[in-house]
């Protein structure tokens, strides 16, 4: 997503994936993309969402836990790292389902940190 975004490209391709579909609706209520079409040919096609002055809305997303090292955090790790890198959000992996991290603070619950969004 990253290097389409530097590229100005107005749609991607992902693979549908259970947790793919969870992660683009979240962008999508938040409002990082415009959409996202599921085709059974080719997986989902994601929208891109810019500015008027055509500049991405988001800046970098990050994949955090990776298949050789898991990052799993609780809720006070959860609000040191919030209060760490300021601006923006993370969705994880938790016993409730896919939440972002303020969904996490609301429930009182950690989990595994998939994704870092710098908005």
């Amino acid at each position: 997503m990253n290097s389409a975004r530097q590229v100005r490209f107005r749609t991607i391709k992902v693979p549908y994936t259970v947790i793919n579909l969870r992660i683009l609706e979240i962008l999508e209520d938040i409002g990082v993309i415009r959409g996202f079409l599921i085709r059974p040919d080719i997986g989902c096609i994601v929208k891109f969402k810019y500015t008027l002055q055509d500049s991405p809305i988001f800046f970098n997303i990050k994949q955090v836990s990776k298949q050789t090292k898991r990052v799993y955090v609780n809720i006070t790790q959860l609000l040191k790292m919030k209060d760490r890198y300021g601006a923006g959000f993370f969705i994880l992996s938790t016993s409730k389902g896919i939440l972002t991290d303020y969904e996490c603070i609301q429930r009182q619950i950690g989990g595994e940190v998939l994704v870092k969004i710098n908005v």
